[in-house]
């Protein structure tokens, strides 16, 4: 089954999503916001893309501090891996990918500062 990666419901995709495109028509339908910690949290999206997929994933990391889960290309970097298979469908395409499982990967910067 398809999920949007917008809104998470099933049977669209994001590009047709309906709050995605969304129209506002007058200021009832505007929603006010009442944050008391306006400016504390920002947020800064990333976007990545490539021509070449394959040579780009070779052996390197591109780290994303906003995403809700990483994903890597061999089992091997896994310190431990919990199997679980299940579908992940890809964003704007028409096509998904096997997840195989979760677990941990230990990784470590150029400047020596171990990541978790």
């Amino acid at each position: 089954m398809r999920l949007c990666y917008i809104c998470r419901k099933p049977n669209h995709v994001g590009k047709d999503c309906f709050y995605r495109n969304q129209k506002h028509t007058g200021p009832s339908k505007e929603k006010k916001n009442h944050n008391t910690n306006k400016g504390r949290y920002t947020s800064n999206p990333v976007f990545t893309a490539s021509s070449n997929e394959e040579s780009v994933c070779e052996n390197i990391w591109i780290l994303d501090s906003g995403a809700s889960c990483h994903m890597v290309k061999t089992r091997v970097w896994f310190e431990k891996i919990i199997p679980e298979k299940k579908d992940i469908y890809l964003a704007g395409k028409d096509s998904k990918i096997i997840c195989e499982g979760y677990g941990t990967v230990k990784a470590k910067t150029t400047s020596s500062n171990s990541m978790d």
